[in-house]
């Protein structure tokens, strides 16, 4: 089949025979088909595809690539089948079927006059004319509908192939093929318009021209113009097939043929041309998982390819695993028979391997990633499809060796590399045990320990890419401590014995470890201040091993309160003594800080260390009690006073009381004629002591009196007479201008206030009572004194009254 393509601006033609062609942008295209034969016209991107119920589709390239009036490409159809002349415009080929008739293609012309009349005519049946003109037989004028009874028109090739010569002309007219040796046969197009040599198949020889003319059956003069084919009676090659899975189908044909596919049905579910170099492809793939493609190619000629079937394999493998990616090289599982492809960090492959038909596949040493890089696995199966991708780190480096941290009865325990495997051998190379190390690096292995007290084990970490350590040595120890011992559990902390290295932990009476001690290598141990244990609570003690053997419990109970610092109540002369709590030891230290004395407090609290004093005089002594349980009070200071004070003075013995002198915070003790204590006092630190009325001697008494220091020091005794009856009132027998005089208890001293309550005069009365204030008299005249007589033990009289009168009287008449 012929196509034009005819440019709308320059009214230029060409002529294609092609089923797949470009045109550019302005043409018409016009395809010599019947209507009838159009099964769809569809876009796909910038390509117009026409697909005929005879099979092949046309692909017009460009078609779309203008929407402008100008520049935008349109299709016509020119119907050899139908008597009139005239063409079928398919106005919106994307929308469907819409016939527009034209008697000729000027309205699809792009005019280019002042008067906007085409300068050219092109009617069915005719080429390219000057304005105005026409051609074909019979002739006619200026570019109108034309009858095709008046033309022969030129007989339309369809087919030469294999199984003959096949196409299109005038119903009834007469089809004459002229065959290299000038032979000729002769066939009729049919009432569709239709003709054929195909009887015994094709009339000419593969390769050979022939030579084809349309004549009237009434006038053979009356003939057609001169059509020449060449006859292609050789099949291509069946189409390979080189993918067939989920991204589609594709493989290699012969150049330019049409890839047909049948499913399993027999329905045509798929079709593609083959490009210049023989490559095709279908996307997506048309046909299901595990299902039979037919697959045929036929060529430009129509000639048919034998078919290939190809099962479709549209399920991509699972993703590989990679199960060691480590020094010794990178291997794992993958479906049987696919490519497993390693590509790095850049994208680039750096690896591939096959997996054989148990799905094992590897890449051997060295390994193609570095250590820490991300590898990035696929598999590929034999139809092409690509699993998702696994990412695998490179682990190209070895673990530490393991740590063991306990190999003893309790098993075997230590550190590794988080998520390795710790295997054990004995010491005949047997492997005796395994364990995982957890994602906090801790493996154990169980009792029973597997190797023998005293055996030494051969530890080896391979972590999960494989790579294995160097060994680790390491001797059982089997056998426990002994018990520790406590020594010590008080407010300082905690101490004693233990096996020599142990570990001694402490737990409280919840459970709960609140202490950890090393045993040195004279076995002490302890655990400093503060104590983790309360008061009164019982603690459990355990010595561990350095192998980790636990020994039995040892229970003590905590004792953190210090008892209270002692009181020292005497520290003088006699020793010293005190109060301290019952069974504490107080210690005595001197200025010098050396210990000079001791003493164990009674259960009645009472502690004493007799005489001599270990301080001098003045000395500060430092006083502690220390618990049976070794806590230790704070420290009590008093200083020792070992030299007694003077003995008190009596400065007052009357019936106000009693008062005098003593040394400073001395205790003043009064005893009468009988030896009873009847008074006390504390010298203030001005040294003055009394001791408030009533005295409590009686008048004429002798008091014995001592001065007691705070050190418990006594002076020597004072004796006094108590004097507690006062004396008689004063008499007042003088009181003018030269002064005032009376009579008053001997050596008792007179006292006068005025009568504001001022003491304005004293006196003191002789051995013969005699007492008097000179002149000027402190009274003032007719003012009342009062006046009252105080005995050397100080008890004050009554007052007496007495109003001065010192104006004298005015002399006498003479």
């Amino acid at each position: 089949m012929k196509s034009i393509i005819l440019d709308r601006k320059t009214g230029v033609s060409q002529e294609t025979s092609a089923n797949n062609f470009d045109i550019g942008s302005s043409k018409i295209v016009i395809l010599n088909i019947t209507k009838n034969n159009i099964l769809s016209i569809t876009q796909n991107d910038n390509q117009l595809v026409v697909q005929l119920k005879s099979g092949n589709p046309i692909i017009i390239n460009d078609f779309y690539s203008s929407q402008d009036d100008k520049n935008e490409n349109k299709l016509v159809i020119d119907d050899p089948s139908e008597e009139e002349l005239g063409y079928w415009w398919i106005e919106e080929p994307n929308s469907g079927l819409n016939w527009v008739q034209l008697d000729d293609l000027n309205p699809l012309m792009i005019t280019n006059t002042s008067d906007g009349i085409s300068p050219w005519v092109y009617a069915a049946g005719a080429g390219i004319l000057a304005a105005g003109v026409l051609a074909g037989g019979g002739g006619g004028g200026g570019g109108g509908h034309h009858h095709k009874g008046q033309q022969i028109a030129t007989p339309v090739v369809s087919s030469n192939n294999a199984e003959g010569i096949t196409g299109t002309g005038t119903p009834g007219w007469e089809i004459v093929l002229t065959k290299p040796d000038n032979t000729t046969e002769v066939t009729t197009v049919d009432e569709n318009g239709k003709w054929s040599f195909n009887q015994n198949g094709n009339p000419l020889a593969h390769g050979e021209t022939g030579k084809i003319i349309a004549r009237d059956p009434q006038n053979n003069d009356k003939v057609s113009k001169e059509v020449e084919t060449v006859a292609d009676c050789q099949p291509p090659e069946p189409p390979v097939v080189e993918m067939n899975n989920s991204n589609g189908i594709s493989g290699t044909a012969e150049p330019n043929s049409t890839i047909t596919i049948t499913n399993s049905d027999g329905e045509v579910v798929g079709e593609a041309i083959t490009d210049a170099n023989g490559n095709w492809h279908i996307e997506p793939n048309p046909l299901a998982d595990g299902e039979e493609g037919h697959f045929t190619a036929t060529d430009k000629a129509g000639n048919i390819s034998d078919v290939t079937d190809d099962i479709a394999d549209v399920l991509a493998p699972n993703a590989p695993e990679v199960k060691q990616n480590n020094a010794q090289g990178i291997s794992g599982k993958a479906e049987a028979n696919s490519q497993v492809i390693v590509t790095n960090s850049k994208g680039e492959v750096v690896g591939d391997a096959m997996a054989d038909d148990q799905g094992n596949w590897h890449i051997d040493y060295p390994n193609p990633l570095t250590d820490g890089e991300t590898g990035h696995f696929t598999a590929t199966d034999a139809a092409g499809n690509t699993s998702k991708v696994t990412d695998n780190i490179a682990d190209t480096v070895v673990p530490e060796p393991p740590i063991v941290e306990q190999n003893n009865a309790q098993g075997i325990s230590g550190k590794a590399e988080a998520n390795s495997k710790v295997i054990v051998t004995n010491s005949k190379g047997e492997v005796v045990g395994e364990a995982i190390a957890d994602e906090n690096n801790n493996w154990h292995i169980d009792s029973p320990n597997p190797l023998a007290d005293g055996e030494t084990g051969h530890f080896t970490a391979t972590d999960a890419a494989g790579n294995t350590s160097k060994v680790t040595d390491n001797i059982a120890d089997t056998v426990v401590p002994e018990a520790p011992t406590v020594e010590q559990n008080n407010a300082q902390g905690i101490s004693g014995k233990a096996e020599a290295n142990s570990k001694v932990i402490v737990t409280n009476s919840k459970g709960e470890v609140v202490g950890e001690a090393i045993a040195d290598e004279n076995n002490n141990w302890h655990i400093d201040y503060p104590n983790p244990l309360v008061d009164g609570e019982t603690g459990h003690f355990t010595a561990t091993d350095a192998a980790g053997n636990t020994s039995k419990v040892t229970d003590n109970i905590a004792d953190t309160v210090a008892p209270k610092a002692p009181e020292v109540k005497q520290n003088n002369a006699q020793g010293i003594s005190g109060k301290a709590e019952a069974n504490s030891k107080v210690i005595v230290t001197n200025s010098k800080g050396e210990v000079v004395g001791e003493a164990i407090a009674d259960e009645n609290n009472n502690w004493h260390i007799d005489s001599p004093n270990p301080l001098a005089d003045g000395e500060t002594g430092h006083f502690t009690a220390t618990d049976a349980a070794g806590n230790t009070s704070k420290v009590t200071d008093n200083i020792a006073d070992t030299v007694a004070p003077e003995a008190p003075t009596v400065e007052q013995n009357n019936a106000q009381g009693i008062s005098g002198k003593a040394e400073a915070n001395s205790k003043v003790i009064v005893t009468n004629s009988k030896g009873e204590v009847v008074g006390e006092a504390i010298a203030d630190e001005n040294n003055n002591w009394h001791i408030d009325s009533p005295n409590p001697l009686a008048d004429g008494e002798t008091g014995h009196f001592t001065a007691t220091d705070a050190a418990g020091n006594t002076s020597k005794v004072t004796d006094n007479i108590a004097d507690t009856v006062a004396p008689e009132a004063p008499t007042v027998e003088q009181n003018n201008a030269q002064g005032i005089s009376g009579k008053a208890e001997a050596n008792s001293k007179v006292i006068v206030t005025n009568s504001k309550g001022e003491v304005v005069g004293e006196a003191i009365a002789d051995e013969n009572n005699n007492w008097h204030i000179d002149s000027p008299n402190p009274l003032a005249d007719g003012e009342t004194g009062h006046f009252t007589a105080t005995d050397a033990a100080g008890n004050t009289s009554k007052v007496t009254d007495n109003i001065a009168d010192t104006v004298a009287p005015e002399a006498p008449d003479s």
